[in-house]
């Protein structure tokens, strides 16, 4: 399993979004590295924040597609106007996370107005879940007027995610930023199959395999909370655990190398072993569950 420590400098925005998602417990350090923050409320524990924090921001695996030679492919993502058709507060959060894993998809590919348009969406979700307060009414503005300004952004984008998070906090709502966390997850799993599908022999078969620590975290965390609100994201991703207990997994030393960018590669461990046949199931589990939270 291959996990990357990259410097803040080098992270695009829709990166920097997904890592402020997919971290919501998580404070950003001087480079970009990620260090435990403050408990939670229901699921207040050592052991929470380190499942949160073991949970990889979708824009890792986005960044394997692209440097897997993948072309952007628009059809893939959930249209920003089904935004407002979003109603209750589930729906609301976990389309916030695919929207947000939806950006970091976009903006990897360097396609800006697609990712303004997308953070548009997330905006729209923020507001009908009652987190305006949070990011502020002006987001989009400054977002606008700084979007080639990749610092300025990398600082905006920080803040508001972890206003929201506070806010969040404060108002007792934690299991709504386990619904964002759950969304982007879905949305990086859906689109890492679909380009896996189509070379199931590739390098993307194998970053797909490693998901199954991922979903099994996610799991104890939706479970942490004792929430019936996330029931139905449990027996969803349930079913998804299911598919990935045909894999198997071999363990092996770990390993470490720094290229001259400054970026440490951290290989090794467990290695999870998967079959082409139970990749195009749960490459189909996924867009099934993936289409029952966006339709």
């Amino acid at each position: 399993m291959i996990f990357k420590k990259f410097k803040s400098a080098s992270l695009g925005l829709g990166a920097v979004l997904m890592v402020a998602l997919a971290s919501c417990e998580s404070k950003t350090g001087e480079q970009g590295n990620l260090t435990a923050g403050s408990e939670t409320g229901s699921g207040s524990s050592v052991a929470v924040k380190s499942i949160i924090y073991s949970i990889p921001a979708p824009m890792e695996v986005v960044s394997l597609i692209k440097s897997a030679g993948a072309q952007f492919d628009r059809n893939l993502l959930n249209p920003v106007d089904k935004a407002r058709t979003y109603t209750g507060e589930s729906a609301q959060a976990v389309n916030l996370g695919i929207y947000g894993s939806d950006l970091s998809y976009a903006s990897m590919f360097d396609q800006k107005q697609e990712a303004m348009n997308y953070l548009g969406a997330v905006q729209q979700l923020a507001n009908a879940l009652q987190l305006s307060d949070a990011f502020g009414n002006n987001l989009l503005e400054r977002l606008e007027t700084h979007q080639n300004n990749r610092d300025s952004l990398l600082n905006i984008v920080s803040m508001a995610y972890a206003d929201m998070n506070d806010y969040l906090k404060e108002n007792k709502r934690e299991p709504v930023s386990a619904m964002v966390i759950a969304g982007g997850w879905i949305e990086g799993l859906y689109l890492a199959t679909y380009y896996a599908s189509q070379q199931p022999e590739g390098a993307m078969k194998q970053r797909v395999a490693e998901q199954k620590m991922a979903l099994n975290n996610l799991i104890k965390l939706l479970e942490s909370y004792n929430d019936t609100r996330l029931s139905a994201l449990q027996a969803d991703l349930g079913q998804l655990k299911s598919l990935y207990d045909e894999t198997s997994t071999t363990n092996a030393g770990s390993t470490a190398s720094k290229d001259e960018q400054g970026t440490v590669t951290i290989g090794g461990g467990a290695t999870v072993n998967m079959t082409s046949e139970t990749l195009q199931k749960i490459a189909a589990k996924i867009k099934e569950i993936r289409t029952k939270y966006v339709s």
